[in-house]
């Protein structure tokens, strides 16, 4: 690595005279006779030749890997939609970040959508994403680092799936890139000229228009804004702060303002991702807003989940499966040591410290620990290698650990070795699959829940009536497979206990709810909730589980809205078939509050409509598994459940129209409406 130069003295501004910036080394300091010294003159020679070795080790890998089917998750499906609809009807593709799915309709217009097109655009940005961290990274931090880096993550499965997926972490990472070369290139220099709109507002802009980019891509992007002015507050550049924001307004409020015109949208991205990031649970509302406490559960368990579990399946090290806690302490123990050395050695390392630790700060705070995606945290796991291998090299630089400097070399050639073992397998299970996708069969490697909802979606499509709406748990996939847009049933609806008393007493009702999973040959219990099934106004449908999650206790309730005079004769009847009742469901919901159970509550009718608004009259009911790797025989059972709530009261509303597979069957049912009896 080339010697320190003398920094070169400038004569500051007015406005500057009485700023005073840090004097830190930008690049680690070059020692003689010590073995990274020799390490880093070795790879500083041989920059070039490195990148082009991960550039071919990245393209390799990715085609090796690489899959031409949508995954089971959807989201990649979404984003594809979303991109049909922008550029077919001009739809605002928002919630998960505008910007990709609007890149995407640009090819999608050209194409249509062709999956290995799409798909090979994120090979492309994984490849610049490379290419921009070598730009980036170059003689600012050590080149023996920075080649390791490159090399692990060349080769690192968990990164290279999403070089065939249409999920937006490619293009995000891609952005990252961009965004990090333009910050250590115009805002990270040591003694810079001085600071005016004049001889500095092409920088701003370029810097305002990637964390801009970022934002739009993802939500979490806009953390680069709180990490620019972190940085610049720490270096107490109050000016730079300033004009970076200015810089960022400059494109979001312009954009703001088209988006209300264009599309009428209030900031739908974040209007709708908030909702759930203040639920306790994103999927049940019931369960109400998230408390202080709760937030501080989540960071701990995140850190667990993301620092553990998913970080050491990216090294290699485990399954992916289990969470020790040890090595989360082990990892923020060594981000500290980086942020220390950082302080003292390398403003560089400085900034991608801060920027990483604000963004997984903000993911561990904000998501519920059930998300639990590795997707969220693969998008830094380069600058996480960069912060722990920065921290180290800093550490054993010192003159006490100089003989102990092979450590660093030897830690990372396990990770290689670790990280190669998880993917060659990997290769080898492609290569089979990829050859049969490519030849025609594309559903092969596919298991056999997911390839009869497939051929379900397709036969349903080519033919049920266009006129005729058809509902999907996956309607993403069932589109990307046939061109047919169905109708999305995600989740089942359901109410918060507050919501439905709200109900009873604004339409002033007396109500009894019946203890339902009593009555199994039960003749007289069945008798009378026959004769109240036609009141039934909600199911509520609850359980305790214990510490590890087991359910210890579950039950399910019909609330039946009855005249208040019959409740004693109801209650009479009821007690005679040993069936548990009550009227009193204020203080039924208020004892299961303090006796922590999980409450749902389902409204049938409520249900119904929906089906109805959106012309719903078929619904696919597929086996998908819950564990896509082993059939266990439970399923994802939103459809099964969403359709159950509304059988229990209209009991002849639905009837199997289409079925396709023997085992893990998808069933095509068909809706009666005209048979609410």
């Amino acid at each position: 690595m080339a010697n320190k130069k003398k920094p070169v003295k400038t004569v500051p501004s007015k406005q500057d005279r009485n700023i005073k910036t840090p004097q830190r080394k930008t690049v680690q300091p070059v020692s003689s006779g010590d073995f990274f010294t020799a390490l880093d003159n070795f790879f500083d020679k041989r920059r070039k030749l490195f990148l082009w070795i991960c550039l071919s080790l990245t393209v390799l890998f990715s085609t090796l890997l690489f899959d031409v089917k949508v995954s089971d998750g959807g989201d990649d499906s979404a984003y594809i939609v979303r991109a049909y609809d922008f550029i077919h009807d001009f739809s605002y593709p928002g919630f998960q970040g505008a910007l990709y799915p609007m890149m995407l309709s640009i090819f999608v217009a050209v194409f249509g959508v062709n999956l290995p097109v799409l798909k090979f655009l994120s090979l492309v940005f994984i490849t610049f994403h490379l290419i921009f961290f070598y730009k980036a990274f170059k003689n600012k931090i050590s080149p023996f680092l920075q080649a390791m880096v490159m090399i692990l993550i060349s080769v690192n499965t968990s990164l290279l799936y999403f070089a065939s997926q249409t999920y937006s972490e490619a293009f995000y990472l891609f952005l990252q890139g961009w965004f990090f070369l333009i910050v250590f290139n115009y805002f990270i220099t040591e003694n810079s000229e001085p600071v005016t709109i004049k001889n500095s507002y092409k920088k701003f802009l370029l810097l305002g228009l990637s964390m801009f980019l970022l934002g739009l891509n993802r939500s979490i992007g806009y953390g680069s804004v709180i990490s620019v002015v972190l940085f610049f507050a720490l270096e107490r550049q109050w000016k730079k702060i300033v004009f970076a924001i200015g810089g960022f307004m400059v494109f979001s409020l312009p954009y703001e303002f088209l988006k209300k015109i264009l599309w009428a949208a209030n900031d739908i991205q974040f209007q709708n991702q908030a909702k759930l990031f203040f639920q306790k649970d994103a999927y049940n509302a019931a369960k109400g807003s998230e408390d202080l406490s709760g937030y501080i559960g989540r960071f701990f368990d995140n850190s667990n989940l993301y620092l553990s579990k998913h970080l050491f399946y990216f090294f290699g090290f485990t399954d992916g499966t289990v969470i020790y806690p040890f090595l989360t302490f082990l990892v923020y123990l060594l981000f500290a040591l980086a942020i220390y050395w950082a302080f003292r050695k390398n403003r560089y390392l400085l900034f991608t410290s801060i920027y990483t630790g604000v963004l997984c700060f903000i993911t561990f705070i904000l998501l519920q620990k059930q998300w639990d995606q590795a997707r969220l945290v693969i998008i830094y796991y380069p600058l996480i290698l960069v912060i722990l291998f920065g921290g180290l090299f800093y550490l054993l630089k010192t003159e006490k650990l100089k003989k102990v400097q092979f450590i660093l070399p030897l830690l990372i050639l396990v990770i290689f070795f670790s990280t190669f073992s998880t993917t060659g397998p990997k290769v080898k299970e492609k290569k089979e699959i990829l050859s049969k996708n490519l030849s025609g069969d594309m559903l092969y490697g596919l298991t056999p829940d997911w390839i009869n909802f497939i051929n379900l979606s397709k036969w349903a499509a080519k033919n049920i009536p266009a006129g005729e709406e058809i509902g999907s748990r996956k309607a993403d996939i069932s589109f990307i497979y046939s061109s047919r847009k169905f109708v999305s049933l995600y989740k089942v609806p359901n109410i918060e206990p507050d919501s439905l008393l709200k109900k009873i007493k604004g339409q002033k009702i007396s109500v009894i709810a019946v203890k339902l999973n009593e009555i199994n040959n039960n003749q007289p219990g069945l008798i009378v909730t026959e004769q109240l099934r036609k009141n039934a106004i909600a199911f509520i449908n609850g359980n305790k589980t214990d510490e590890n999650g087991r359910v210890k206790e579950a039950f399910m309730y019909g609330v039946y809205s009855v005249a208040e005079s019959d409740i004693p004769a109801y209650s009479e009847k009821l007690d005679q078939a040993k069936l548990t009742h009550r009227s009193d469901l204020d203080k039924f919901f208020a004892e299961a509050k303090k006796d922590n159970k999980n409450i749902m509550i389902y409204e049938p009718d409520v249900m119904l409509e929906r089906l109805e608004k959106t012309k719903v009259k078929y619904v696919i009911m597929a086996s998908l598994r819950k564990n896509p790797k082993v059939k266990t025989g439970e399923i994802i059972d939103t459809i099964n459940r969403f359709l159950y709530f509304i059988q229990l009261k209209y009991p002849a509303m639905f009837s199997e129209k289409y079925v396709i597979g023997a085992d893990e069957p998808a069933k095509l049912i068909e809706i009666h409406y005209d048979k609410k009896t």
